[in-house]
């Protein structure tokens, strides 16, 4: 993350990873001042001056804009640089303690009267303060429509975190499958006399265990996708029933060594055509998050 000493200006950057929740101390490599990170809701951002803050998200510093532009998150959460070895505390204000709060009415604030008037009969006066009552109901309405569209926008980038992932997993367990089925085939046809499959070794058979719970445990987590995202998730759960079919074959083969070939193409020839209906469904922001987590989840790559 990139941020500015607060005694002596000098530009400094820390790794991101080594903040933890509570915060983090550390010293400036210019003028060995000792600093502490903490982090810190959008709702106090106003408190704090530019270059001071640095987004959680990705660790670039944050200017006066409501998102980071260097990940595009709304609303970003933010971490602080202080001096000294706890953190800043917020500068006190009316009504808190220096977070996000709406103005608080005061006591003295003017309601609207019936008078009665000797010659002209009953009157109404109007509420000199008409327009700060108006500004109050419009802040009202503008902070609870934020905080829906920022809930809105962390819960898609929760869901296509996971879905990304889901993916992956199903993708890669059906070319680990697809090799072992291969695998088996090759070596019952090099055999002389063997009559039955070769065995999967134990130490595969534990990893497909393995990315077995790993996809339950994904599933769980989109098992709700927003509005948008709904056809793909339909199509990853498709994507999944037929990479199943040849994990199946692989743990179990066909009784005879052609059974298993023809059985291989046809799962294969299956999944192919679940692959194509998923891409199909795919929104655009889905398909670019895909292309970027393919840099680290290669098997991705024969996906897209």
């Amino acid at each position: 993350m990139k941020s500015t000493c607060p005694k002596c200006q000098a530009q400094i950057e820390l790794d991101l990873e080594a903040v933890s929740e509570k915060g983090t101390a550390t010293t400036c490599p210019s003028c060995k001042a000792k600093l502490y990170v903490h982090r810190e809701s959008f709702g106090a951002r106003a408190f704090r001056k530019i270059g001071q803050v640095s987004c959680a998200a990705c660790g670039e510093q944050l200017g006066q804009e409501i998102f980071c532009l260097g990940c595009g998150v709304p609303y970003p959460e933010y971490l602080v640089t202080s001096q000294g070895s706890k953190p800043t505390p917020l500068p006190k204000t009316e009504g808190g303690s220096g977070g996000f709060s709406l103005p608080v009415p005061s006591a003295n604030l003017y309601l609207p009267q019936v008078s009665r008037s000797v010659d002209t009969g009953t009157t109404v006066k109007r509420p000199q303060n008409l327009t700060a009552i108006i500004a109050l109901v419009l802040v009202v309405a503008l902070g609870a429509g934020g905080f829906t569209y920022y809930s809105k926008m962390k819960a898609e980038k929760a869901y296509v975190e996971s879905f990304v992932k889901l993916t992956y997993c199903i993708h890669s367990g059906q070319q680990r499958s697809k090799d072992a089925a291969t695998k088996i085939a090759t070596e019952w046809k090099t055999a002389n006399v063997q009559r039955t499959a070769p065995h999967m070794p134990a130490d595969e058979e534990k990893d497909f265990s393995i990315l077995a719970t790993q996809i339950e445990q994904l599933q769980a987590k989109t098992a709700t996708p927003p509005e948008k995202y709904k056809q793909s998730s339909e199509a990853v759960a498709a994507l999944n029933v037929a990479s199943k079919k040849m994990q199946a074959l692989a743990l179990s083969p066909s009784p005879t060594v052609n059974e298993l070939v023809d059985a291989t193409a046809k799962f294969d020839t299956e999944y192919q055509g679940a692959v194509r209906n998923f891409k199909s469904t795919l929104p655009d922001d889905m398909k670019q998050e895909l292309k970027k987590a393919s840099k680290r989840y290669k098997a991705l790559q024969t996906l897209l």
